[in-house]
């Protein structure tokens, strides 16, 4: 995990949203593989990914803001009410 996510609130709508916030510092270490990747890619490929996705069952990418003053990137994404997947009974 390189981020936190949190929730947040639109002051000017009310509407909320999740804001996943990555700290750059960490993002571009560079890891000690054979393609010499760093965690932004990773973080890259995730952003290129959801912004082509349009599903109902998947969380949509509203925007992504590059914080040069924080050095911060965020993701902020929909608003999901129920939580994360992983904390959810499947019983079917």
């Amino acid at each position: 995990s390189y981020g936190k996510v949190k929730k947040c609130k639109d002051i000017n709508t009310g509407r909320k949203y999740a804001i996943k916030m990555f700290p750059r510092q960490a993002l571009c270490k560079p890891r000690m593989n054979a393609e010499r990747t760093t965690a932004l890619d990773d973080v890259l490929r995730e952003i290129r990914i959801m912004s082509r996705l349009a599903h109902p069952n998947v969380v949509r990418l509203v925007e992504v803001m590059n914080d040069e003053h924080h050095e911060r990137l965020y993701m902020v994404l929909e608003y999901c009410k129920m939580g994360p997947l992983m904390r959810k009974n499947m019983q079917d």
